[in-house]
């Protein structure tokens, strides 16, 4: 193989490796936009039933 396709080789996998990273950084990101949504609906609707009480 010559240094042109090993250079061309090594940029693409370096490539995937960033795409592999930024993806799960968007997951982790995904995920806690998640839970914050959970936690804000059930705080919610705690606060509707509180005002039912009242």
């Amino acid at each position: 193989m010559d240094d042109s396709l090993k250079e061309k080789l090594s940029d693409i996998k370096k490539e995937l490796s960033e795409a592999q990273k930024k993806r799960e950084a968007e997951e982790k990101k995904r995920r806690k936009a998640e839970e914050e949504a959970k936690s804000f609906e059930r705080m919610m609707q705690a606060e509707g039933t509180k005002r039912m009480d009242h």
